[in-house]
């Protein structure tokens, strides 16, 4: 990897029982919905959970076909070149972490697809 990814946030918090401290600002911002658009929250990813063991699924133990094995061939290779950069599970879930991305998010893109910079979660 040539370039370090930058990702940076802040966050304040009260202790509890303090106060927020006044303050003026330029804009009231009342117009912010002409700006942006709100969705629906979606219906849970996963079912409720019950404590008890899954299910076997039968489609579980099925062969990738020939059309996901070539899916399947492209992601160990790019394993292969990030395990010969050393990368470890460990950086990984240490780079969910810091971006506060949740692995199992419902995403428009699996999460392995995301790479780089420039990349955005949908």
């Amino acid at each position: 990897m040539d370039t370090a990814d930058v990702v940076s946030g802040a966050a304040f918090s009260l202790r509890q029982g303090g106060k927020y401290s006044e303050a003026s600002f330029k804009d009231s911002n009342k117009r912010w919905a002409e700006e942006w658009f709100v969705v629906a929250n979606p219906g849970p990813g996963l079912p409720p959970r019950t404590g008890l063991p899954p299910v076997l699924n039968a489609r579980w133990e099925e062969k990738p076909t020939d059309e996901e094995m070539e899916e399947v061939e492209v992601l160990l290779a790019e394993l292969q070149k990030l395990k010969a950069e050393k990368l470890t599970g460990a950086t990984v879930a240490l780079s969910f972490a810091k971006r506060l991305t949740h692995p199992i998010q419902d995403r428009v893109h699996p999460g392995y697809e995301y790479s780089g910079r420039d990349r955005k979660v949908s």
